[in-house]
């Protein structure tokens, strides 16, 4: 960043910058340190799970406040469907809901079935089943 507050493009080995940031992202945006000597500096990071896993990613200063609002606009629109799912238990059942979803799951397999690439076959039935 710029003394009169412009972003620089900066390219690096380790990431690219973020031209075009989602409307919503998963995660959250934390400050992270590092000690170089005896000073510390502090750089911005934002951190979501992605298949069981933490993963990590470094913010420029410039994209801090604009990853930030897409993480806060994904946790309030993940809340909103909570509280839907919440009120679809409550009134219907867990069993009711869960049995709904079972039957969408089988609907979308079925669909799909015969499209998924040989990649993700494996003897003769599709992973994750």
């Amino acid at each position: 960043m710029t003394k009169d507050g412009n972003c620089e493009q900066v390219r690096t080995v380790s990431s690219e910058p973020l031209q075009n940031i989602p409307a919503m992202l998963p995660g959250v945006v934390c400050v992270q340190y590092v000690t170089r000597g005896k000073k510390r500096h502090a750089y911005h990071a934002r951190f979501w799970r992605e298949r069981g896993r933490l993963r990590k990613q470094y913010i420029r200063k410039c994209d801090v406040e604009a990853v930030r609002a897409a993480c806060e606009a994904r946790r309030e629109r993940e809340g909103e469907r909570m509280k839907t799912r919440a009120l679809m238990v409550a009134a219907f059942g867990a069993a009711a809901v869960e049995a709904q979803r079972r039957q969408i799951r089988q609907m979308i397999r079925d669909a799909v079935g015969d499209n998924v690439p040989s990649t993700y076959k494996q003897d003769g039935f599709i992973r994750g089943r």
